[in-house]
């Protein structure tokens, strides 16, 4: 999932756990239930997976894009 010129900084089995945590929370199953799930690419947590992915990803933009901002107004003065 990460590669060398990508700038984000998550562990692909965090992201994956989260996901677990999220469905199991949500389907009311018992862990081992979805950790099957998990083990045969379950479509709905790989869902999960891409939605806290892109939350990681506009979360690293926005504080990039605030940390920009913060420098060009210490330029100004």
């Amino acid at each position: 999932m990460k590669t060398t010129s990508d700038p984000v900084s998550f562990r692909p089995s965090k992201i994956r756990r989260q996901a677990m945590q999220i469905y199991q929370d949500k389907m009311g199953l018992k862990r081992t239930q979805v950790i099957n799930d998990a083990l045969t690419d379950f479509e709905p947590i790989r869902k999960i997976e891409r939605k806290l992915i892109d939350k990681k990803l506009k979360q690293e933009e926005n504080q990039h894009a605030r940390k920009e901002r913060s420098l060009g107004v210490s330029d100004r003065q």
